[in-house]
């Protein structure tokens, strides 16, 4: 299989993001091998039709790590476990070890044969819980890659929880619930939760090239370092994703580490994401922006995004970055986060037609005046989604919306304005005009 080498070069990551990029258009279904995983099937079974499935989930990886060509696993409801460590002296070593072009889809009926619906999670777990032996290290890994231009790696349908990467004596420090190092990555409709990090990353950790994720949800995931729900060193592209109730030293809900992505083409973006009651103990309650201090050249958009009732125990409760990033922050609300300097974000970031709650909102320097609003978004109590009265509704800016790279609607064509919201309602509905944050209000 693929052996590691060093990803650092900015210069090659910008000319290898771009082809896998061009790579993601590409038929996913050529050379594509079909293996079925059913618990509750009898032993012995070759995992190519769901009479004769493989009844555990490690037996599906290993044929796909020898076969030619991708290969998309289909999982029947239920709760799986990994039970082959990559150490036999380390048992919570095991992990669901993924080879290039493997795609990992939850939540099949093995009877009817038929797939789960879109967004959904709930059916299938991928559990970290390894009994006696306590957690394992990592639920999900995946790579080193040592060719950049290997088949993407999937995951769809699934829960990913109980992983706890704290073992610093061998280095697995990062990514408890999927450690991902190399190659791309493609995330529908998962959900991580309740996994932690000593490291980076206590739901992902991602350093390769380009993440795309979309519907996803982060709850209840911890690191002491950066990124309680993800910690990635990538291009990003997060959309309608939910992130709540995670931890970390800086960036309670995810980081994005810019230090290694120096080209200016290379963004960061974090489009129609809801982020609510997460925590850092310095910076960044809910995103946190890294890079090298003072000097950080990466590249960072927050688009029409809900960041609500997050904290921070240094700086910036809702979003921290370096005032020399190029960033901004655009159609998106801020409100009720709360940390001892700057409550929602450092003011000499650029932001443009947001409702902010910081007073003298449209003067700060880097923001827009007068686009920006310091006004109750009146957001519903769970949902976060703006009242009929709210000020949020039909005052955002089209031009802001970007390009649905990861297919929001599942039509095929990512070089559509977004069309979509978090819950996956149309993106602009009641005028012309798209509302601001994450959440558009239907007729």
């Amino acid at each position: 299989m693929a052996t590691h080498c060093s990803f650092r070069s900015a210069s090659l990551r910008f000319a290898l993001t771009l082809a896998s990029s061009l790579a993601l258009c590409a038929d996913y279904s050529r050379a594509q091998n079909v293996w079925h995983v059913n618990r509750a099937a009898p032993p012995g079974g070759d995992g190519l039709s769901w009479a004769s499935a493989f009844d555990s989930l490690d037996l599906a990886l290993a044929a796909a790590a020898q076969s030619v060509g991708t290969d998309d696993v289909r999982i029947a409801r239920g709760v799986y476990t990994p039970s082959t460590p990559t150490d036999p002296s380390r048992p919570r070593s095991a992990t669901f070890q993924l080879a290039p072009g493997t795609h990992l889809q939850g939540g099949w009926n093995a009877v009817t044969n038929q797939p789960p619906p879109a967004g959904y999670w709930n059916g299938t777990t991928l559990s970290g819980d390894l009994g006696a032996v306590g957690r394992a290290l990592h639920v999900v890994t995946a790579g080193p890659f040592g060719d950049p231009l290997d088949p993407e790696i999937r995951l769809s349908n699934l829960v990913v929880r109980g992983g706890n990467a704290n073992d610093a004596t061998s280095g697995d420090v990062n990514g408890g619930g999927l450690l991902q190092i190399g190659g791309s990555l493609r995330i529908d409709s998962v959900h991580f939760a309740n996994n932690s990090a000593v490291g980076n990353g206590g739901g992902l950790f991602f350093d390769g090239f380009p993440l795309h994720m979309k519907y996803s949800r982060f709850s209840g995931n911890a690191a002491q370092g950066a990124g309680g729900g993800m910690y990635t060193r990538a291009e990003v592209r997060c959309f309608n994703t939910i992130f709540v109730g995670n931890v970390a030293a800086t960036g309670g809900a995810a980081a994005a580490d810019a230090s290694v992505l120096p080209q200016p083409s290379i963004l960061q973006r974090f489009v129609g994401c809801r982020f609510k009651s997460n925590s850092a103990l310095n910076f960044g309650g809910a995103l946190a922006f890294t890079g090298f201090p003072g000097l950080d050249t990466g590249r960072y958009r927050v688009i029409n995004c809900t960041l609500v009732g997050n904290s921070a125990g240094v700086q910036s409760g809702a979003l921290h970055a370096n005032v020399s990033a190029d960033g901004r922050t655009l159609n998106s609300v801020l409100w009720g986060n709360s940390a001892p300097l700057d409550p929602e974000l450092p003011p000499g970031l650029l932001v443009d037609t947001c409702i902010v709650a910081m007073p003298g909102a449209t003067t700060y320097p880097g923001w827009l005046s007068p686009s920006n609003f310091n006004s109750d978004p009146l957001l519903t109590p769970n949902l976060l989604i703006g009242s009929l009265f709210s000020p949020c509704i039909d005052v955002g800016r089209n031009s802001h919306l970007p390009l649905d790279y990861p297919d929001t609607d599942g039509n095929g064509v990512g070089n559509e304005t977004l069309p979509a919201d978090c819950l996956r309602a149309p993106r602009i509905s009641t005028s012309l005009v798209v509302d601001i944050g994450a959440h558009e209000l239907q007729p």
